[in-house]
């Protein structure tokens, strides 16, 4: 289908020639970019980000090339731009996956690794608990007493011992939380 007699009109801003390429060439667009990914949410955004792009350069577009070759070059550029941003996002989903798994099993983490950095990253952040949590802490992580022991050996309930737990873990995976970002870049850069 011949579209080109709609650049001189997108150029000049009419937005019902814009409307009409938009119609023409949703679909194929659509497509194309199928057939490349298999992900419907990357082509619906790549389509957007084409006619955004189409809009928002049409003072620039070339006359010498068809609408249709420019349309699918801000597709080609903005879907290359979306894979390396769903790269991106999958790398720090990883990273912060490996966080997030090494903040919640940092006391396994502790039994086998050497006396490094971690270890005193993580004596640290132990250190800077209040005494009760810390104590409740290291009976729970350390001594391997349960809810129940521990309430009855400082005389509290169960769920103030629960709620010390959780309260712990989550003063903790803060504490070492930038490190572990600093150190998964550091392996992964």
């Amino acid at each position: 289908m011949n579209t080109n007699h709609l650049l001189p009109l997108i150029q000049s801003g009419d937005k019902k020639a814009f409307e009409e390429a938009y119609t023409c060439y949703n679909t194929a667009l659509f497509n194309y970019l199928y057939a490349k990914t298999k992900n419907e949410t990357i082509v619906a955004e790549v389509v957007q980000l084409t006619f955004i792009k189409l809009w928002k350069y049409r003072a620039h577009l070339n006359n010498a090339l068809s609408l249709s070759t420019q349309i699918f070059q801000f597709a080609k550029t903005s879907l290359i731009d979306e894979l390396r941003k769903e790269e991106r996002r999958l790398r720090l989903n990883q990273a912060w996956a490996g966080v997030v798994n090494f903040a919640d099993n940092f006391e396994i983490i502790f039994e086998k690794a050497e006396l490094t950095e971690v270890q005193l990253k993580i004596r640290n952040a132990i250190a800077t608990l209040p005494p009760v949590r810390k104590k409740v802490f290291e009976l729970s992580r350390f001594e391997e007493m349960s809810y129940k022991e521990i309430s009855l050996q400082l005389d509290m309930s169960e769920r103030t011992v629960g709620k010390h737990i959780q309260l712990a873990i989550k003063q903790l995976k803060k504490a070492i939380q930038l490190f572990v970002i600093f150190a998964i870049n550091f392996l992964f850069i």
